[in-house]
């Protein structure tokens, strides 16, 4: 996750928020990619993130971080793949692989609302890994 971390905080420059799951692996996780960035964000535990939480909760939490210009959501499968599925088509569907060690950026050129995500890049953790090495 170090080299993915550090991949991440290269194109996604402006994070400053990093909300996780509280379990143990993705708290690690949430803390490895805030080190990696140069403007420190600010790690949220978010229970809505834990296995099994709730999709709707995690959009609510977004809505209420309208002055945020990036955040990370730090999670896990196949969660994070319906919550991606959610954003992207308005339905909780796993269409795209959310791989341990992987990450995507959505945009939301309009309102945030489910259905309004934009796909910017899905990198799995192999190429995230490889992009950290290209200097």
């Amino acid at each position: 996750m170090r080299k993915g971390a550090e991949a991440i905080a290269r194109l996604v420059p402006d994070l400053a928020l990093i909300a996780t799951s509280p379990y143990v692996r993705a708290l690690e996780s949430a803390e490895i990619l805030a080190r990696a960035c140069e403007k420190k964000p600010v790690v949220s535990e978010l229970a809505e993130l834990a296995s099994g939480g709730s999709a709707t909760g995690v959009v609510r939490f977004l809505l209420a971080q309208k002055a945020i210009p990036a955040i990370a959501l730090v999670g896990h499968e196949p969660d994070l793949s319906s919550l991606v599925g959610l954003l992207l088509i308005g339905k909780e569907r796993s269409f795209l692989e959310m791989r341990k060690g992987g990450a995507c950026l959505l945009d939301f050129p309009g309102r945030l609302a489910p259905g309004g995500a934009r796909l910017v890049w899905h990198l799995p953790p192999g190429t995230l890994r490889a992009l950290r090495d290209l200097r």
